[in-house]
């Protein structure tokens, strides 16, 4: 058992004994708010604007939403107890079911309030996670005005509201709160941040196969790209992930699919990593109508993707720039959909048609 030179007591014991390293560094990061004066100061002012920073007087974690059942990482809450803004912490995992709307709609909406995302640096820099929150968001009818993008935050408001989605890195929230903490000259709280510093980076550096979360981040961009362009739709629709197996469904001009990776399938057939499955839902073309358009492209029942009817391999190009390869998956995908549907895009909005 190995110890690095940036381990810190609570990332060895964390990382070694826990399976939710989000909860872990969810809880550490409410432990020093409620104990902090000047950590809560710290992220008052990160939450707030040129005028007033939010009013955070304490933090809960794990609270639970009534009406929709779903929990909240962290809740802040000033000293009426009032809720203020919403913390919700990620490292490489994908979005759940109820992020980000369930908790956007149970924002208050009559004063300044915020839905905030942790995750690593990376995930900042790179549109993926920003584009998928925006569009679920878009897609229950709430549109955010134009982002305001720096390296490690970016930041949109409801367009005519008072909501808030922020992405910002842990780097970059823990050293928000360094920074004050350590200029009031708090030596307690300025230990407990440096041990969640360390296990934050225990979390983003600790990932064993960076290849398949490096691909779950494109698949996440690569489905942007189709419902923005109008050929793919993902209302009502989650990720789809288990052990040995991750995707996301979407409706692909008008047929129900699941893109995603099988790490059994990746181990028998190393140059076949990504998978475009079709289900039969009775859509507007039967599977045996796809197979036929595909013409030879779909995979024989050899038992490695049993559980599907039919199966499309979509190629990853090697030694490219990540930019070549995302741009390789989306093109496939549209040339299939222009197989499925020659008319589409399917999900062209009506103001996209040009009249002659």
């Amino acid at each position: 058992m190995t110890i690095s030179d940036n381990d810190s007591l609570l990332s060895y014991i964390a990382v070694r004994h826990t399976v939710g390293l989000e909860d872990v560094a969810t809880d550490a990061l409410s432990f020093i708010l409620n104990r902090s004066a000047s950590a809560r100061a710290a992220l008052s002012e990160f939450l707030g604007d040129a005028d007033a920073p939010l009013s955070i007087a304490k933090a809960e974690t794990q609270s639970f939403l009534v009406a929709s059942g779903a929990y909240p990482d962290m809740a802040l809450h000033d000293s009426d107890d009032n809720l203020l803004a919403y913390v919700e912490s990620k490292f490489w995992a994908p979005l759940t079911h109820n992020q980000p709307v369930t908790y956007w709609e149970n924002l208050p909406t009559d004063k300044r309030s915020v839905l905030l995302f942790l995750a690593p640096q990376y995930r900042v820099e790179t549109p993926g996670l920003w584009d998928e929150l925006v569009s679920r968001l878009r897609e229950k009818g709430h549109e955010l005005g134009a982002a305001d993008q720096s390296e490690s935050l970016v930041v949109a408001s409801e367009s005519n509201g008072k909501r808030h989605l922020m992405l910002t890195s842990w780097k970059h929230l823990l050293q928000k709160l360094a920074d004050r903490v350590g200029h009031d000259n708090k030596a307690q709280a300025m230990f407990e941040i440096v041990e969640l510093q360390a296990l934050a980076v225990a979390a983003v550096e600790g990932r064993s196969d960076t290849r398949g979360e490096e691909l779950k981040l494109m698949l996440a961009e690569a489905v942007a790209r189709l419902r923005e362009s109008g050929w793919a739709n993902t209302e009502g629709l989650t990720v789809g992930q288990g052990f040995g197996y991750y995707g996301r469904y979407l409706r692909l001009a008008g047929l129900y699919v699941w893109l995603g990776t099988v790490d059994e399938v990746a181990k028998q057939v190393p140059d076949k990593q990504l998978w475009l499955s079709f289900y039969d839902d009775s859509g507007r073309v039967t599977l045996d109508e796809v197979r036929v358009k595909m013409a030879g492209r779909a995979e024989s029942q050899s038992g490695l993707l049993s559980w599907m009817r039919v199966n499309v391999s979509i190629p990853l190009p090697q030694d490219v720039p990540r930019e070549a390869t995302l741009n390789a998956i989306v093109t496939e995908l549209e040339s299939i959909a222009k197989i499925i549907d020659p008319n589409g895009p399917t999900y062209r909005k009506p103001s996209d048609v040009v009249v002659e």
